[in-house]
């Protein structure tokens, strides 16, 4: 969950390591305002290096789409 816990988000670590962008914890970090909202963060490295951050329902709607 984001900060507030408005936003549940795809993500496996409690921090932003590995993204681009400073490092905090995810839960102190915003989807979409302020510096360093998750919205705009691209992951930095490894295989799926270039691709953003997911909601957790866009996740969600991502697998069912997929059967």
């Amino acid at each position: 969950m984001t900060k507030r816990g408005r936003q549940a988000v795809m993500w496996h670590n409690p921090t932003t390591a590995g993204l681009t962008g400073d490092t905090r914890r995810i839960t102190a970090t915003r989807w979409t305002a302020g510096t360093g909202s998750l919205r705009d963060r691209r992951i930095a490295r490894g295989p799926y290096r270039g691709e953003r951050v997911y909601s957790l329902r866009e996740w969600l709607d991502h697998v069912k789409s997929r059967g």
